[in-house]
Order: C-alpha cells, then structure tokens, then sequence
C-alpha cells in the first residue's frame, strides 16, 4: 500500500438542503436508472408543500414551497446526497 495517494474533499454547504430542485433531482434520478415508483414517489414528496412563519404580529398565512427539502425529514439528507452525487462524478480521478 506505500506509495497510494490519497484525497479528501470535505463541502460545508449552508442550506444546502433548502435548495434541492425536485424538477432537477427527477431527472437526475430517472438517468440513473432508479425505479420509476421511487422517482415518483420522491416527486410527491416534494411536491405541493406549504410552510408558514409564526412570530409575534406575523400573518398566518401558508405559502407555497417549490424547492428544497423538508426539515427534519429522516429522508432529506438521502436526497440532499443523491443531488450533488453529480458533483463527485464531475471531480478529475487520479489527481
């Protein structure tokens, strides 16, 4: 094993989860080939959601949500992944 070279790159990407377009991801996920029940299914999970803020004097009033992933969902940092795989894809190998 001397003589193996290795890397690591390490992203802190801030509100990273926030910005998953689910139009994007659909697409990412139907050319690699995943099953079309989960590809539609992760559409519907992404798809017509609402959200509201609540703070002293705000309107409650929901409002629609076109990107990103749920909070605290156990699935979003699956999704969040299978998103920038596309980035790992892109890295040069054997630098």
């Amino acid at each position: 094993m001397a003589g193996n070279k290795v890397s690591t790159l390490f992203l802190d990407i801030m509100g990273g989860f926030d910005n998953v377009n689910p139009a994007t991801l659909f697409g990412m996920l139907r050319a690699k080939g995943v099953n079309p029940y989960l590809v539609s299914w992760t559409l519907s999970f992404l798809s017509c959601r609402s959200c509201r803020l609540l703070y002293q004097g705000s309107p409650k009033v929901f409002t629609m949500v076109a990107v990103g992933t749920p909070q605290g969902s156990p699935v979003s940092p699956l999704l969040f992944v299978m998103y920038v795989s596309r980035l790992h894809s892109e890295i040069p190998q054997g630098l």
